[in-house]
């Protein structure tokens, strides 16, 4: 998978192009805003940062979101990001994000 830095990710915070971080997954949700059962407002206020902590409050171990989630995953944070930054520690796999949705 690709990696991108945060500073990458904070390009993108516009409805345009608008990227989140997930439990150090990156995903670009510009499609889903939308869709967005919350509203596309509630995305853009987490554009382009990491919004692990924002999306486990409102959905909590939902597997349909990780599911759905898993769709727009484009990449991961690089390692190097993760000082100070990762929410739960562990950067989950495509695969791992699939089985947590079955």
């Amino acid at each position: 998978p690709k990696t991108f830095s945060l500073q990458e990710v904070a390009k993108h915070n516009s409805a345009e192009s608008l990227w989140v971080v997930i439990n150090n997954n990156v995903h670009d949700v510009t499609a889903f805003r939308l869709m967005h059962p919350g509203g596309a407002e509630l995305l853009l206020q987490v554009a382009g940062r990491d919004a692990t902590e924002d999306a486990e409050r409102a959905h909590g171990n939902s597997r349909k979101a990780k599911s759905l989630m898993s769709k727009y995953c484009i990449g991961t944070l690089a390692v190097e990001q993760f000082n100070g930054q990762a929410q739960n520690g562990k950067v989950m796999s495509l695969e791992e994000l699939g089985d947590a949705a079955n």
